[in-house]
């Protein structure tokens, strides 16, 4: 692999979440309210794919979301990691796996919006940290 991709692959799942919040994060700050939700994958909880940038770059997230979360709270801020399987894109088509194996886009955004919604809208209360989402059909 060369560093070209290594710096696009951690760019992209990685430098640019902490950018995004880094620039919305103040806002939130000042409101003293907000909800940041990282969208990940499984790679972040553990190592599944074998690809060792993609893998460093997920976990990386998830040490960011993670110690954000200790941070916001605090700010009445709430942050939530989201941990997916197989979903049926460009890219989990491009392994060579059956697409229909893995989730619809669409579902999955219900998901989350739904386990967003139902918790509990205080961040000092019993609400949702992180959703993990793998029905992937084997």
């Amino acid at each position: 692999m060369h560093l070209t991709e290594i710096n696009t692959i951690l760019e992209t799942n990685l430098f640019y979440p902490i950018k995004l919040t880094h620039l919305i994060y103040p806002l939130f700050v000042k409101k003293g309210c907000g909800t940041i939700i990282n969208i990940n994958a499984m790679d972040g909880l553990r190592n599944i794919s074998g690809k060792v940038a993609y893998t460093a770059s997920k976990q990386g997230l998830k040490g960011f979301t993670d110690s954000l979360r200790y941070e916001a709270k605090r700010k009445g801020i709430r942050v939530i990691g989201v941990y997916l399987g197989g979903m049926q894109t460009d890219m989990y088509y491009s392994t060579g796996r059956e697409i229909e194996k893995a989730m619809p886009t669409l579902e999955v955004a219900r998901i989350i919006f739904n386990a967003y919604s139902s918790s509990s809208s205080g961040v000092n209360s019993a609400g949702v940290d992180d959703i993990t989402i793998d029905r992937t059909k084997v």
